[in-house]
């Protein structure tokens, strides 16, 4: 049973997990980074983001693995995660393979 309280939680996370999707969707779909950002806190003013116009670099495979692979990494723990929280269910979403079968 889900408690009241975690309900501001379980949307975050939720909401969360469906934006990993996008992203790895995206990515399936041939999707490149055409733009990224960094925040830090010992940067002037503290905390700013700074957004990186990307769209000529080429990121090579590896890097991509590797955003791929993290993405799946969080998905997983936010899975856990809603599990603990009595949250049962979560949509899985379609392999990429079905996808592009579902698309022809």
């Amino acid at each position: 049973m889900v408690d009241i309280a975690d309900i501001g939680r379980i949307s975050g996370l939720i909401n969360e997990r469906q934006q990993i999707n996008n992203a790895l969707a995206a990515f399936d779909a041939g999707a490149r980074i055409v733009q990224f950002g960094l925040l830090g806190p010992n940067t002037e003013p503290p905390n700013m983001l700074f957004l990186v116009q990307s769209q000529y670099m080429i990121y090579p495979a590896q890097m991509l693995d590797a955003i791929k692979s993290m993405l799946t990494t969080r998905r997983n723990a936010i899975d856990d995660e809603l599990e603990s929280l009595g949250v049962t269910g979560v949509e899985q979403p379609p392999s990429p393979s079905a996808t592009r079968r579902a698309r022809r």
